[in-house]
Order: structure tokens, then C-alpha cells, then sequence
């Protein structure tokens, strides 16, 4: 149970770090998503309705064989 108490201890410490991380971890992803689809000429759309859904639409260039 000592285990258990300092691990939550730690965590809860360490909760800022965590977030930060993540939230770089996200915004990372997310720039390297928008930079692969113009590189390879997909788009990216948002249709959104304030208050009611948010849509986001992805179209891929497609393949000729």
C-alpha cells in the first residue's frame, strides 16, 4: 500500500509535467498531420455548426495504378 500512496504522491506532483508533455505531444502530431497531407496534396475541412457538431473532412489524392 506504501507503493501504491507514493506513486499517487508522485503523479499528483508531476501533474503539470505530464500535461505539458502531452500537449506537445499532441501539437506535434498534429503539425506533422497537416504538413503529410500537403505534401502528398490531401486537404483538410472543417464544417462546423456553433453549438450543434463539428465535422472534419479529409480527402486523399487518389492512386493511379
Amino acid at each position: 500500500l506504501g507503493i501504491i500512496t507514493k506513486f499517487g504522491r508522485f503523479i499528483i506532483e508531476q501533474y503539470a509535467s505530464i500535461v505539458s508533455l502531452l500537449f506537445l505531444l499532441f501539437l506535434f502530431i498534429l503539425i506533422f498531420a497537416l504538413l503529410g497531407m500537403q505534401l502528398f496534396g490531401g486537404d483538410i475541412t472543417c464544417n462546423s455548426i456553433e453549438g450543434d457538431s463539428v465535422e472534419f473532412i479529409f480527402k486523399f489524392p487518389h492512386i493511379k495504378k
